[in-house]
């Protein structure tokens, strides 16, 4: 399909199986990276204890790590389980982009 010509309902769909076949690629990696590698345990591996937020800030970059540790409550957006989903959507293609996104969300623009 060509995304200039699918509708809006098309481009979500074909965004969604793709967040899920990432998510997929990503657990797979994660049971394959807890096996230690030629005795060496991995150094890449995905160090959360919460799976939901490993979900919502997907990947292994500094950014993400910091952003499954920091405590949301104490800011402005307050707790990532109660954003809205539009939110956590954007949040999830920053994260895994090739390329530099600025994201800014609310009365206050708060700045991703």
């Amino acid at each position: 399909m060509d995304p200039v010509t699918m509708s809006y309902a098309q481009l979500l769909e074909a965004y969604q199986a793709l967040q899920e076949h990432v998510i997929a690629l990503e657990e797979a990696a994660a049971v394959q990276q807890q096996a230690p590698a030629w005795g060496h345990e991995a150094h890449h591996t995905v160090r959360t204890r919460d799976p939901e937020r490993a979900h919502l800030f997907p990947g292994d970059s500094e950014l993400a790590r910091r952003m499954r540790d920091l405590d949301w409550s104490q800011t402005d957006l307050g707790p990532p389980e109660h954003w809205p989903e539009n939110l956590r959507i954007a949040v999830r293609i920053c994260l895994t982009s090739r390329f530099p996104i600025v994201l800014w969300w609310g009365q206050d623009y708060t700045m991703f």
